[in-house]
This record gives structure tokens, C-alpha cells and sequence, in this order.
């Protein structure tokens, strides 16, 4: 029973050093593998202490009892013990010692049932040799992984000779059975030695597991084999339907690319023409209400064409091509732009307009188009959700740890934390009917934040429903230039 004892304190001290963070933590497979191969090695070894040649004899009264080592007998019988007083026998002197060991020997049998209820339930096939290559233990799912449940011959074969007999049946792969029998077994030894991790086992009928395996204190060889059919099949399938989804990313992208730039051209001929037409670059038009149309014409292909530059913007960051022109820019100019072209806007639909740029705000390397494309779908936005009467505020501040800081607010409806959760979707809008309320693709905030993350910034978003919204772009402090 010391073993078993050591085998406890073992896994108790391997616990604690887990615990403690000396080890790795373990999955719970792993705890589950360890703790039966623990027990399994333990069971063993004390299989080995009782069939040991000589370690136990029955002696003529029908006792048992341990014979010295001095002189070793092949004989090994555990059968019943029989029971002295039922037979007329009497006590003697020893005679509650051999009771004592034949209960010795009753429990280690029946821990040894015990132990092989654990191997013939595992689920992880297990195949154990002794130091010359002969087997010791093969669990039944090992058995009825190979069809070997039918062959009760297999103990009496050393491991490598099993090796090919299996690989005559072609389990070991094409080619000379000999040499791939010799391979596979060459290829456990290196794993069990950690010269290379485990490996995975294919045979002809689609099956598969994966081998690993570990030295033994007496230098044999612990070979574990857990199959894995069911999970490379899970990710056989998972992959397929990543390459299918890809694959329709990319048609969708062609589809949306392909598409914008037919109908850029004709859209540019019509706002052009209706240029042409408002400025009478040819001549009087001659009624006054035509300029009016064409300049409603102009101004409706201006909207058209910025959503159809959205959606093919938007499809270039999906598909991972559109790449930034970065140069040293002065942000400040850039807001001071974009604020004075909303500003018309603004003032017209009644809402208050303030804005705040930090007069220490540093030159960035940025891409200025872009960066000018983030603030007017911004503005554009806090505009769109603004109500009379209420108030656009835009901040801009600089931190040397946090980078530069650009702050949009509106009074305006606000969002659900739902909403805002959902805000950065593509063609995502809170309100999704035909008849809506406020107008847009619902790729603005999408195209921002794509953009945003293109420049290695963020952008988070704080909204309170009724109350109003702010967005905050930050821009790293990488991208600040300090030294000019």
C-alpha cells in the first residue's frame, strides 16, 4: 500500500504546485487523464509487488504468508483464502499476521478490479510496455479502436510485432509494413521522450487519433491514443463554412466595388450637366425655375454620389484594400474646415453650434482626407439627430499618454444601450422602416470607425436615450509629431 500512498502525496503536491502557479493550470481533461493514469500506475505497481516471483506462498496448514526474499519460488496462487477455524485449525503463534496479510491481499485484489474497471472505461485507448517492449496493460477501447477485441493473442506479442500485424492490415498507412511499422513505433518512443509533440494517427477508414505517450520510471513506455474523428470532422465543417463565407465576402465586395463605379460615371455627367445647366454656361436658360431644377439636380446627385463613395469605401475596408496617404497635417485647419462647412447647415435647422480646439494641438501624421471624412460623418450625424433648439458641441484636446482626443455632442434623440452596441454595424440603423424618421445608409458610423481603427486610434461612444449622444475619437500618441 506505500505506493499507493506515494502515488497520493504525488498528486497531492502536484496539485498544490498548481495551485500555487509553479505549474501550468490543467484542463479538466487533463485532470481527469492524470488522475486515472496516476491510479493506473499506482494499481500496477502494486500488481507487480504481488506477482513477483516467490513474494507470496501457502504454506500446509492453508495460511498464507509472505515468504523471505531469500529464497524465491516461481509459485504464484492467490486463490481463497481458506478459513483456518472453520477447518479445525488453530491460533498459533503468527497466525493474526497471516490473517493480516491475506486481508492485505484481498484488498489489493480488490483494487485491482477496481483498476481495470478504470481501463475498460476509459475513453482513451491505453497501451502499456515494460522496459523490453512487451505489453503489460491494453484497455479495451485501444482493442476496439483497432478491432482487436476478437484476438485474445495480442498480449502475448511484444508491442513492435503488434505494430505489424496492424500495419499488414494497411492501418499504419501505404507502403512496406515492416519499415512503417518501425516508423510509427520510432515516432512514439520520440514523443514519449518529448523530442516531438504528439502526433495524429490517420487510418484508411476516415478514423483518427492522436498518440502521445510518456517513459516510465522502469523504461517502459506509457502510450496514450485518444481519437479525434468527431473534432477534426467539427473542424472540417467550420472551415468549409469559414472559406464559403470569405468567399461571398469577397463576390459581395467585387459586387459593391464593381457596381460604385459604374454608376459614378453617369452620376458625375449629371451633376456636371446640371452645373452647366444652373450657370447657363451656355446661355440663358430662359425661365427662372429651370436654374431652380438644376440646382436641385446637382445637389441630389452630390448625396447619391457620397453614399455611393461610402458603400465602396466601406467595401474596400471589408476587404482589407483601402490604404491611408499619410503625411504631417495640421489638425486643427482640418476642424476648423470641417466646422465651417457644417456650420451653414446648422444655423439653418435652429441648433446651436460650439466648438473648442486646443491651441496647443500638435501636428499628426494622419491621412487628411480621411481624417476630414471622419469629421464631416461625425457632424453629419450629430446634425441629422439633432432637434431645434438643441446644441452641437465639438472639442478637440490633446494628452501626451492618451493622443489626441476629438469630442462630438448632441442634444439630440439618443441611443438604447442596444443601439449603441449595434452602432458600428454596417447599413445598421435603429430605425429600420421605410417610412423612418431620419434618413442615411447607415454606414457612417461603420466607415468612421473603420477609419478610425486604420489610423491605430479608437472611438467609443456614450448616449443617453432623449438626452443625446457624444463620440470620441482618439488618435495614439504615436501619431502626434512634437518636434517641428
Amino acid at each position: 500500500m506505500t505506493i499507493v500512498a506515494l502515488s497520493m502525496i504525488a498528486w497531492a503536491g502536484l496539485a498544490a504546485a498548481r495551485k500555487t502557479g509553479l505549474v501550468a493550470e490543467f484542463s479538466p481533461g487533463e485532470m481527469a487523464l492524470a488522475t486515472s493514469l496516476l491510479v493506473i500506475v499506482s494499481g500496477l505497481a502494486l500488481f507487480v509487488e504481488i506477482l513477483r516471483p516467490g513474494r507470496y506462498t501457502r504454506e500446509r496448514s492453508g495460511g498464507i504468508r509472505r515468504r523471505p526474499r531469500r529464497r524465491p519460488d516461481p509459485q504464484v496462487n492467490l486463490g481463497p483464502v481458506p478459513d483456518i477455524e472453520a477447518q479445525g485449525g488453530e491460533r498459533g503463534p503468527g497466525r493474526d499476521g497471516d490473517h493480516a496479510e491475506a486481508r492485505d491481499i484481498e484488498q489489493t485484489l480488490e483494487i485491482s478490479q477496481l483498476l481495470s474497471t478504470i481501463l475498460s472505461s476509459m475513453t482513451e485507448g491505453l497501451v502499456i510496455l515494460d522496459g523490453a517492449g512487451k505489453t503489460v496493460v491494453m484497455n479495451d477501447t485501444f482493442r476496439r479502436f483497432l478491432d482487436l477485441s476478437d484476438e485474445p493473442d495480442v498480449m502475448d506479442l511484444d508491442f513492435q510485432s503488434l505494430l505489424g500485424k496492424i500495419a499488414h492490415r494497411g492501418d499504419l498507412g501505404p507502403g512496406d509494413p515492416t519499415i512503417a511499422a518501425e516508423t510509427f513505433f520510432a515516432q512514439l518512443r520520440e514523443v514519449a521522450q518529448n523530442q516531438q509533440p504528439a502526433f495524429e494517427w490517420d487510418l484508411p477508414d476516415g478514423r483518427a487519433c492522436l498518440v502521445s505517450g510518456d517513459i516510465m520510471a522502469d523504461g517502459g513506455l506509457l502510450a496514450t491514443f485518444t481519437e479525434i474523428t468527431e473534432q477534426r470532422n467539427t473542424l472540417r465543417v467550420m472551415s468549409q463554412a469559414r472559406d464559403a463565407a470569405e468567399r461571398g465576402n469577397r463576390a459581395k465586395t467585387e459586387f459593391l466595388t464593381r457596381m460604385s463605379h459604374e454608376l459614378q460615371t453617369p452620376l458625375n455627367s449629371i451633376i456636371g450637366f446640371a452645373g452647366m445647366l444652373r450657370d447657363e454656361a451656355l446661355g440663358p436658360i430662359g425661365v427662372e425655375e429651370y436654374r431652380g431644377f438644376a440646382n436641385d439636380i446637382g445637389a441630389s446627385g452630390q448625396v447619391l454620389l457620397s453614399r455611393i463613395n461610402a458603400v465602396l469605401d466601406v467595401a474596400r475596408l471589408e476587404a482589407g484594400t483601402l490604404k491611408l496617404t499619410e503625411a504631417i497635417i495640421d489638425p486643427s485647419a482640418v476642424l476648423e474646415a470641417a466646422i465651417a462647412d457644417a456650420r451653414p447647415g446648422v444655423a439653418a435647422s435652429g441648433i446651436g453650434f460650439h466648438h473648442f480646439i486646443a491651441p496647443d494641438l500638435p501636428a499628426l501624421r494622419a491621412d487628411e482626407a480621411r481624417l476630414r471624412q471622419i469629421l464631416d460623418h461625425l457632424l453629419d450625424n450629430a446634425l441629422k439627430f439633432s432637434q431645434t433648439g438643441g446644441e452641437i458641441t465639438v472639442r478637440a484636446l490633446t494628452d501626451p499618454f492618451e493622443g489626441i482626443a476629438i469630442h462630438v455632442s448632441d442634444q439630440g434623440i439618443g441611443m438604447t444601450d442596444e443601439q449603441v452596441s449595434g452602432a458600428f454595424e454596417p447599413f445598421g440603423q435603429a430605425d429600420t422602416a421605410l417610412n423612418r424618421q431620419y434618413e442615411g445608409t447607415g454606414l457612417g458610423l461603420a466607415l468612421v470607425k473603420g477609419l478610425v481603427d486604420l489610423h491605430g486610434g479608437r472611438i467609443t461612444i456614450a448616449s443617453v436615450p432623449d438626452r443625446g449622444t457624444t463620440i470620441t475619437v482618439i488618435l495614439p500618441p504615436e501619431r502626434m509629431v512634437l518636434d517641428l
